[in-house]
């Protein structure tokens, strides 16, 4: 049995099939009407009225998760999308006649609230909005990029400039100079965007040579720069910032190439000696890195689970995003993987299910049972962060030890839910004590310097006597070192 709730209704009392049927009634999109006390709700559909018995109410409480669980797994299809696609896709679904402006403020006021970026329907919207009152648009985002960060709206603003208006940044950032950054930050994605012949044309439409500067630098690579350094000196015609333009582009990682390009160029010879010297040192430093990286890979080669090896991805680097990750790799060996995984988190699929579907598709993992072990180790990292308490109730359930896996884990949660854990399995660190000291240095010494108390009221709280004592010892000995620095109570 699932993790989470199921809809299994069997109504015998009326005050209960009062409350569902409004329930269902809002399913329905009908404004549920008043009913006596006790009585059953009439619910209106079309010109036919009936009184829903527990089959409609399941059906609709049905229909209802399998709505949500569709559009569930329709967002989590689209943010793994790039960004600008993630917006278009946003776009389509904006109707034409919608007030742009106000869901633009609606949804900064969320991202506000929840101290987030804004989401990609917001961000659909300012350019739909800056396409049809530019001003006004502008005005908002110069504004709003004092409190909050803005870095969603690059693109749009890039695109929007890319329309016709590139050669007017001087005069923009002049009449909204609040949105000056703003509108750096999308000048640069469409000069990177169209290469450098072009950012070199907008360059030239600015009026002062730092503005000019301020366009180029950093905005595109040295494959992208090949081929056009000898432009540079006539267009930024400073000799202070042609230095720090040639200083930036010369700590390029790839600048080596550039290297014959910058001596014909017709840049000043001090400042090609200086490139020089620097592309030296940037040459140096990324044949250590790439020795370190290679020693890196071996170690991560050697301690790569078997798990890791069927999946061909031993060695591997898990944050370069170019490698797929064990959950993609699985999804092209197990299609439906990706989902089931969001189901088990979700408490709509158990873990033995999803074991089920991965043994379906992949039989030949399970003749190693390393494999299959370390299988249910991912699958219960997943499910534990989400709900712990209830993976840990159903890991018991099939017989196995998680408490490694576990403990492993724990960091990773809140300290109130660290301590629910706790309270209901000591058994995870017990008899650890380098375990049980890790988790007060990670998780509530942090909770500690904020609030001493509550952390010592939650801490006294644990009932295990062991666990409890060692996390006192280091909390009064943490409160020791405040008070010696004057910083404790």
């Amino acid at each position: 049995m699932a993790r989470g709730w199921k809809i299994d209704i069997l109504i015998t009392v009326g005050g209960v099939l009062l409350l569902l049927s409004h329930v269902a009634a809002w399913q329905l999109g009908r404004r549920p009407r008043t009913a006596a006390a006790g009585q059953a709700e009439v619910l209106s559909i079309g010109t036919r009225e009936f009184t829903p018995g527990p089959a409609d109410l399941v059906r609709l409480g049905r229909e209802h998760e399998a709505a949500v669980l569709a559009a569930t797994r329709e967002q989590r299809e689209l943010e793994k999308l790039p960004w600008p696609e993630q917006v278009d896709a946003a776009r389509a679904k904006l109707p034409t006649d919608a007030d742009f402006a106000a869901l633009v403020r609606e949804g900064m006021a969320a991202a506000k609230t929840s101290r987030g970026y804004a989401s990609a329907e917001t961000v659909a919207a300012f350019g739909n909005w800056l396409g049809l009152d530019p001003d006004a648009a502008l005005d908002f985002i110069g504004r709003a990029s004092r409190r909050q960060r803005i870095d969603p709206f690059r693109f749009e603003i890039g695109r929007w400039l890319g329309q016709g208006n590139e050669h007017r940044l001087d005069e923009l950032v002049k009449r909204f100079p609040q949105a000056a950054w703003p509108l750096h930050q999308g000048a640069q994605e469409l000069c990177h965007k169209r290469g450098a012949d072009f950012a070199l044309e907008m360059a030239a439409s600015l009026t002062k040579p730092q503005d000019r500067l301020w366009l180029v630098d950093d905005c595109l690579d040295a494959k992208q720069w090949q081929g056009h350094l000898a432009r540079v000196p006539a267009v930024l015609a400073d000799p202070r910032v042609i230095r720090r333009f040639l200083s930036s582009i010369s700590g390029d990682e790839d600048a080596a190439i550039l290297l014959d390009e910058i001596r014909a160029a017709g840049f000043p010879p001090e400042d090609v000696a200086q490139a020089e010297a620097r592309i030296a040192r940037n040459e140096e430093y990324a044949s250590n890195r790439k020795r370190e990286e290679e020693k890196d890979r071996k170690q991560r080669e050697e301690s790569a689970s078997a798990l890791t090896r069927q999946l061909g991805l031993a060695g591997t680097n898990p944050f370069d995003r170019d490698i797929p990750s064990e959950e993609q790799q699985l999804e092209k060996l197990a299609p439906g993987f990706t989902d089931a995984l969001a189901d088990l988190c979700d408490g709509r699929q158990s873990m033995e299910e999803v074991l089920a579907l991965v043994q379906r598709s992949w039989p030949t993992a399970f003749s190693d049972p390393t494999v299959a072990a370390d299988l249910r180790s991912m699958l219960f990292d997943a499910a534990f962060i989400t709900d712990p308490l209830g993976t840990l109730q159903e890991a018991r359930a099939t017989g196995r030890d998680f408490n490694q896996e576990a403990e492993n884990q724990l960091d990773r949660l809140s300290p109130e839910m660290t301590i629910r854990v706790l309270t209901a399995y000591p058994e995870i660190i017990q008899e650890k004590e380098q375990a049980a000291f890790s988790l007060y240095f990670h998780r509530f010494k942090p909770w500690q310097n904020i609030d001493p108390e509550g952390c010592r009221h939650a801490l006294l709280a644990v009932p295990d006597e062991v666990l409890r004592t060692q996390f006192l010892e280091s909390y009064d000995s943490h409160a020791e070192e405040m008070r010696a620095k004057g910083g404790g109570p």
